[in-house]
């Protein structure tokens, strides 16, 4: 590896990241292991439009589209209806 650049902290691009050459560490896909139970939390606030990803589900469904329903203040958890 001739002269590598080390970055103390996050880093963050708002676009495409091309690699020439290999990422390293490799991960060998044998060392690969199915998680079956494993939990994955995502946010309901994550949900968007099926044929609009750029666009949070509405508060109220419609015909194609599901819905972020809020429920009643501190008596109802959200759901997506």
């Amino acid at each position: 590896m001739a002269n590598p650049t080390i970055f103390p902290g996050d880093i963050v691009v708002a676009g495409v990241v091309y690699a020439r050459g290999g990422i390293q560490p490799t991960i060998d896909r044998s060392s690969l292991t199915q998680e079956s139970l494993a939990v994955y939390k995502i946010p309901l606030t994550s949900f968007r439009v099926w044929d609009a990803l750029q666009t949070n589900l509405p508060g109220t469904s419609a015909t194609d589209d599901l819905g972020l329903i809020g429920g009643t203040f501190a008596t109802a958890s959200p759901t997506i209806q």
